[in-house]
């Protein structure tokens, strides 16, 4: 990134930081400074660069090759997220992991290519105390053990519907080690659903985090304009309803 669009982005992140302090929220930035530069990631920036089926073939056909393209995306990511934490103060770094599942990668090529680089991402953002936020939003559970010995934070993505997730499991696995962010399907149950789709789905993950902190309820995995807003805003008053009963 250049000078100029620093300057711009910490001028951006100033006035993002007095809102989230006068509001009491976190600062989240998702690996980037300018839309032009987004950022590289690993998984997902070779998923990009390669090609899905060449990036899934690479650990069987050409492992050299991959260790080399990898190197050379983490030297990338370790220098951009150091100028993002030394420049700002985040609360939590969002890092994008779609292509890092194991609909892409067995566990043990995971174990292998992906999970020793993204450690290093970890330690260099808790350096700077600031929480690691993994995004993947399905074919994540063969990982979770992995994940708590990377130390990651936050995991992004947990989707009972499209992600098949069994809610009460990853908590039992995760609990006390990693928050949750997510627990309700977006363009299924929020997009497409009734209002009593909407009350069960958010209903049933609350029911399990009713004693216990450890979960962000929000939508997988994101909220769309075409979205009916009365599903939204019902999505919302379940919540409040749900808080304000003590349950």
């Amino acid at each position: 990134m250049s000078e100029f669009e620093l300057q711009n982005f910490l001028e951006h992140y100033e006035r993002v930081r007095k809102f989230a302090d006068e509001n009491e929220l976190p600062v989240i930035n998702n690996f980037n400074v300018t839309e032009r530069e987004n950022t590289f990631f690993l998984g997902d920036a070779l998923a990009w660069i390669c090609g899905i089926e060449n990036m899934i073939l690479l650990p069987y056909r050409n492992p050299n090759l991959l260790y080399k393209i990898l190197d050379t995306l983490l030297k990338l990511n370790k220098n951009y997220l150091r100028t993002l934490l030394e420049n700002c103060e985040l609360d939590i770094i969002c890092y994008r992991g779609w292509y890092e599942s194991t609909l892409f990668w067995t566990p043990k090529f995971y174990k292998t290519f992906i999970a020793p680089r993204v450690k290093e991402l970890i330690e260099i953002t808790h350096h700077h105390k600031t929480k690691f936020c993994y995004i993947m939003t399905s074919n994540f559970m063969p990982l979770v053990e992995v994940f708590k010995d990377l130390s990651v934070d936050v995991l992004f993505g947990p989707d009972p519907v499209q992600g098949s997730v069994d809610l009460l499991k990853l908590k039992n696995e995760v609990e006390g080690k990693i928050c949750l962010w997510g627990g309700v399907n977006a363009p299924i149950i929020i997009g497409l659903g009734t209002k009593k789709q909407i009350e069960e789905a958010v209903s049933n993950v609350l029911k399990l985090y009713q004693n216990n902190s450890g979960l962000i309820l929000s939508a997988i995995d994101t909220l769309e304009e075409h979205f009916p807003w009365e599903n939204i805003e019902y999505m919302i008053g379940v919540w409040k309803r749900f808080r304000s009963s003590g349950r």
